[in-house]
């Protein structure tokens, strides 16, 4: 694999992330590394902080799938922020995600509840956030540069580069901060209303985990924060969001 130079990563990223309202920061670039999920917390960061690298080996998606080695192509990032507002985050990040997307690709951008960003059926980013001692690590896989999958990707992953929005990661990373932390002030009806006009779920067939049991059903209405109601064998079933994970399909 072709080392990546990251030199320039550090002096941008602190640029940008300091005129954010809130700013961000510190800013941690590492050139390779398991997570940054598990990296910040190895580093016992501060909330404001953001982690990113050249290479992410072992991310994970929800349900504890891994994540595509990201080798040089694919984006990881994650912001370190109060444990408080983990819930409200994964639809906030979802939200900014396709938001970005949107004024980059011309094909339409959905989310697929609670936190997978899809255009069409394919997996382009995924949002994923971990909470331990006060603080959430909200880590975010996003695909940019990738023109090939391995066979157990291949047809439910894309990339920016594959939809003719080829980019430099770190101009990638450096124009979605900004993004970010617009979302994360949301009100929360706004919030609600973006992630509804965005949902790619309701009148599609989909499994949900609760607890131990999985259910399949044909998804009739999704409210991102409360849960989602399902037809099940010809009786409606709401599933609560606290106890419901997506069983959705492979981590790109």
């Amino acid at each position: 694999m072709t080392r990546v130079t990251l030199d320039a990563w550090p002096e941008r990223l602190e640029a940008v992330a300091s005129t954010l309202d809130p700013p961000l920061g510190p800013v941690v670039v590492l050139e390779e590394t398991d997570s940054t999920q598990d990296a910040a917390r190895r580093l016992a960061l501060p909330v404001g902080a953001v982690v990113t690298t050249g290479r992410q080996r072992a991310g994970r998606g929800r349900l504890g799938r891994s994540w595509h080695d990201t080798g040089d192509e694919g984006l990881a990032v994650t912001l370190v922020r109060p444990e408080a507002e983990a819930t409200r985050l994964t639809l906030a990040y979802a939200v900014a995600v396709a938001r970005f997307l949107e004024t980059r690709v011309a094909d339409a951008v959905c989310l697929r509840w609670p936190n997978d960003v899809m255009v069409g059926a394919r997996k382009i980013a995924g949002i994923l956030i971990e909470c331990r001692d006060g603080v959430a690590h909200c880590g975010i896989g996003l695909n940019v540069g990738q023109e090939s999958w391995p066979p157990a990707l291949a047809g439910v992953a894309v990339s920016m580069r594959q939809l003719g929005a080829a980019g430099e990661r770190l101009d990638v990373l450096a124009e979605l901060l900004p993004t970010l932390v617009e979302a994360e002030r949301l009100p929360e009806g706004r919030l609600d209303d973006a992630f509804a006009a965005r949902d790619g779920l309701v009148g599609t067939t989909a499994s949900f985990r609760v607890g131990r049991e999985l259910i399949t059903g044909r998804v009739e209405r999704v409210e991102a924060r409360a849960g989602l109601r399902i037809r099940v064998d010809g009786r409606s079933v709401w599933l609560p969001a606290a106890t419901t994970r997506n069983a959705g399909g492979p981590d790109g």
